[in-house]
């Protein structure tokens, strides 16, 4: 309990009250080492909590007084979230986010400009002014600096100025050994005196009862001279003679077994601020620990650290220790945080402790921080302290390279590399360490978010880029497709035969010049008779024969349904395969025949087939035509020009058919004498006729006798031009033709099984059937050469 601190108290709440109505107070609380500054502040704090006021309080450590500007950001830290903040003039929201940039959540609409170095201290002071002002304009608020002496200068010289402040509601404690605001006007220095013996045996009776005795003054005399009436001292004794037993409490009653042994220990105990001997190694491990720390630790941290340090010191012997240096007075506990009892202490600790092994603690506990998911700023800045204080920049450097280089981490701070580096440095009080700071970030960090969208658009286009050209330079196979081949037993098994070109092309249609092999393999329950690998030379090859064989299921008494088939063909190592359709179906279909390209000496033809020529002009076609053929007995492309040329001469074999055939291409070559004279002409180009190309023409019987020429049948010559124009329309015309003819007085010849026809059928008699002409026609104009 609080001992002789009554007054002191009073004072400080008279203070607080003038304050609430309007007069401001500033007081420096001063006392020495021991004296129970913070015990006072304690206290003082929860009875103005008790009366519901506000109150907010700041805590400095050692290492801030090398650091320009520290104490006055912890106190700006506890100043701006208050109710009233956001009454700030833009100027001075501008230059507290630009000092401390997490604030930016508090004042999002700030605009940050940069500072110029020499005008930091007078903005700076004017927006500690600005933020006072406002968060105490209405309602009171008490300002509490325990520790007040390890104020930088430049923080020390920006608090000067808060006493001019008018007509605020503040009350300003600045808790210190030595009156830090000292000549400055309107400041009250508060001196925070020794306890008397009195009021040092009223301290310990208030835990219990003291025995009675002739020896009793003595005893407080002697403890109140070796303690030299500072009360954290006087419970650290005390709680040292517990733990050594020359004092014992024995049912809530000191007990004194002999009291010259205790007169004889308070005497020597002018030595006992740490007794390190008394102390077991994991304790003064952890002692270690919150002496590098210098500020409240979590107890989750301290037993984390303990044990990548010392195995040994698992969580349970941990908490068993930390209880014990509770117990001994050299620890406290606030919440879930602990830390050095007193500045003594900790000054007896850094004296006994070897640099060695406080580095050991300072690198364990940086790892430690670092490796959280999340460490916020103002602990990254403490840890920035940790290693300027061991003049380590090498972990420094690792903590901010390892932090920036998680995304996660990035998202959830607002600062560019730049102005991190330079707050990280600034908090180290290093700002040499800036620049090494910065390049220990990843390239991703030091990039400003407006270009890394740039960056990512621009990666976004060369991969799309990338994808683009790969998918159009990759090497790829082309197949074209050439059917050469005939159906047996088109209900019951389907061969078909081709001959594919194949060749390697990029997505440009260019040819690629590589070599390999290629195969082809057949779907489904088809396979694939014939030639199935070839070689490639200089990015062709040619199959020689390939044919696809399958069995056609025909259910009984239904019709047979044709189905198409494909043959797969796979190029030599990473250049792609290609599937292509197999031109080839099993059924009737319906025959055709078109032109798909023509040129005629080299000039190429429109889709009207209509052509003007020079007379006596020899004629080169080069005709590619799409095709669909049905099982008949024979199939021929045929032309003829029967109009400038006997009508024998005329007909010229073109090329064979297939079957049966779905639109397949084939391209042929062919020659035509010149016309003698102008002239309206045509070149018949037909298919689908009889077994011989001279009976198409002729329009003779194809199953018995000769083609005669010139007879009045050859079709050539009894085409009309309307019949000439349907065919070209319609791509067939039907014309009647003779089934049977006696040829020059003989009747036609036969056989049946071996048996001739004229010895069953007796004489024969011509009659006509009506027979469809598949094809189409090239209309050519001779003209003289002078037009």
């Amino acid at each position: 309990e609080l001992v002789g601190r009554d007054a002191l108290l009073s004072d400080l709440i008279a203070a607080a009250e003038q304050a609430r109505l309007g007069a401001p107070r500033h007081l420096a609380l001063v006392g020495v080492t021991g004296a129970g500054k913070s015990r006072v502040l304690d206290e003082f704090e929860a009875r103005l909590r008790l009366r519901g006021a506000r109150s907010v309080r700041v805590r400095l450590f050692p290492a801030m007084r090398a650091v320009p500007f520290s104490g006055l950001a912890e106190i700006v830290r506890v100043l701006a979230p208050l109710p009233g903040a956001l009454g700030i003039s833009a100027a001075t929201a501008a230059t507290l986010v630009e000092f401390l940039p997490e604030l930016r959540s508090v004042f999002p609409a700030a605009e940050v400009r940069a500072v110029d170095a020499g005008d930091r201290l007078r903005r700076r002071q004017e927006a500690l002014l600005d933020l006072i002002a406002a968060v105490a304009e209405r309602r009171a608020v008490s300002l509490l600096i325990d520790d007040a002496h390890q104020l930088d200068a430049s923080s020390l010289t920006a608090l000067r100025a808060v006493p001019r402040l008018r007509g605020v509601r503040l009350l300003m404690v600045l808790a210190g050994w030595t009156p830090v605001l000292q000549g400055t006007e309107e400041v009250e220095v508060l001196e925070l005196l020794p306890l008397t013996g009195d009021e040092v045996r009223q301290l310990v009776e208030r835990v219990a009862p003291w025995p009675a005795g002739a020896w009793v003054p003595a005893f407080f005399d002697r403890l109140t001279a070796t303690s030299r009436g500072l009360p954290q001292v006087v419970i650290q004794i005390v709680r040292t003679l517990l733990e050594e037993g020359v004092l014992s409490l024995a049912g809530d009653v000191w007990s004194v077994a002999n009291p010259e042994r205790l007169l004889e220990r308070v005497d020597g105990a002018s030595v006992l601020p740490v007794d390190r001997a008394a102390i077991s190694e994991p304790g003064r491990l952890l002692l270690r620990i919150l002496s590098v720390w210098g500020r409240p630790m979590p107890d989750v941290a301290l037993r984390a650290i303990a044990q990548t340090l010392a195995s040994s010191v698992t969580s349970d012997v941990s908490d068993a220790t930390v209880e014990r240096l509770e117990a001994l007075g050299v620890v406290v506990s606030r919440g879930s945080e602990w830390s050095i009892a007193h500045d003594t202490i900790a000054e007896a600790l850094r004296e006994g402790e070897s640099p060695a092994n406080r580095q050991r603690v300072r690198e364990a506990a940086v790892r430690w921080w670092v490796s959280q998911p999340e460490v916020d700023l103002p602990t990254l800045e403490h840890l920035m302290l940790l290693c300027a204080e061991g003049d380590d920049l090498q972990s420094a450097r690792a903590a901010v390279a390892k932090l920036t280089r998680d995304a996660e981490w990035r998202r959830t701070q607002r600062l560019s590399a730049g102005r991190l580096a330079n707050r990280l440095a600034s908090a180290a009080g290093r700002p040499d360490w800036e620049r090494p700071l910065y390049g220990s970030m990843g390239w991703v960090a030091r990039r400003s978010r407006t270009q890394l969208a740039w960056l990512s658009a621009g990666a976004s286009a060369i991969v799309l880029t990338g994808a683009v050209l790969a998918a159009l330079l990759w090497p790829r196979l082309r197949v074209e497709v050439e059917p050469m081949g005939e159906s047996y037993l088109p209900q019951r098994l389907a061969t078909l035969q081709v001959q594919p070109r194949v060749g390697v092309y990029d997505g440009f249609g260019r040819r690629l010049l590589l070599s390999g092999e290629v195969r082809a393999e057949a779907e489904g329950i088809a396979r694939t008779i014939g030639d199935t690998v070839i070689s490639l030379r200089e990015g062709r090859a040619q199959f020689r024969r390939l044919a696809l064989a399958n069995i056609a299921v025909q259910p009984i008494g239904k019709a047979f349904t044709p189905q198409p088939h494909r043959i797969r063909f796979r190029g030599p190592g990473w250049v792609l395969g290609t599937s292509a359709p197999v031109h080839g179906m099993i059924g009737v279909e319906q025959e055709g025949i078109r032109v798909v390209e023509l040129s005629v000496n080299g000039r190429a033809v429109d889709s009207t087939l209509r052509v003007t020529l020079p007379v006596g002009e020899p004629l080169h076609f080069v005709l590619t035509l799409s095709y669909t053929t049905a099982g008949t007995t024979a199939n021929y492309i045929v032309g003829a020009g029967p109009t400038w040329l006997p009508p024998k001469e005329s007909v010229i074999r073109l090329a064979g058919l297939p079957r049966p055939v779905i639109d397949a291409w084939q391209t042929v070559e062919f020659d035509v004498p010149p016309a003698s004279g102008p002239g309206h002409h045509h070149l018949l180009i037909l298919f689908r006729a009889e077994d011989s190309v001279e009976h198409l023409f002729s329009a003779t019987n194809w199953a018995v006798g000769t083609p005669v020429w010139g007879d009045g049948n050859d079709l050539a010559a009894t085409l009309t031009e309307g019949q000439i124009t349907q065919l070209r329309r319609d791509g067939q015309i039907t014309i009647d033709r003779y089934l049977m003819r006696q040829y020059l007085g003989r009747r036609a010849q036969g056989s049946v099984n071996g048996v001739k026809i004229q010895q069953v059928l007796g004489p024969l008699i011509p009659s006509y059937e009506s027979s469809p002409i598949i094809g189409t026609a090239i209309e050519i104009d001779f003209v003289a050469p002078d037009r």
